[in-house]
């Protein structure tokens, strides 16, 4: 096993006789910033869903931290996913929506602003920025 915290091999998702991801490979390295993009239907949320737990591979291994999460559930896997529709949270800022989890954990203030800023760009101050 390479040092890749994140890693897909050969992960394929069927829904019946419909493919949703097939033989996906992905390997993200730790502090590494990922976008999936591709048209609809391509099987990136299906890709989320398997490695936060929410769903399970037909084929195919995740590992976190070098650890096969086969039967992990999606609460021991320290993964949050944050997907492109807003009704979740719709009252909150971007900042306050990836903020959410951090405080549910009760990490330190400190540690959620440091964690938070910048959220969007790259560039510090983006807390009010709302997700209409």
């Amino acid at each position: 096993m390479s040092g890749s915290p994140v890693r897909f091999r050969d992960v394929t998702k069927t829904f019946g006789s419909t493919v949703a991801l097939k033989a996906f490979n992905l390997d993200i390295a730790a502090g590494e910033f990922v976008m999936l993009l591709g048209a609809s239907g391509s099987g990136k949320s299906t890709a989320l869903s398997i490695l936060a737990g929410f769903s399970d591979a037909t084929f195919g291994d995740v590992y976190i931290d070098g650890k096969l999460m086969h039967g992990v559930p999606s609460e021991m896997r320290n993964v949050g996913v944050v997907f492109q529709s807003f009704a979740l949270f719709p009252h909150m800022t971007v900042a306050e929506t990836v903020a959410c989890p951090l405080r549910m954990r009760r990490r330190p203030a400190d540690e959620i602003s440091r964690k938070v800023g910048g959220i969007g760009t790259g560039a510090p101050g983006l807390a009010g920025e709302t997700q209409a």
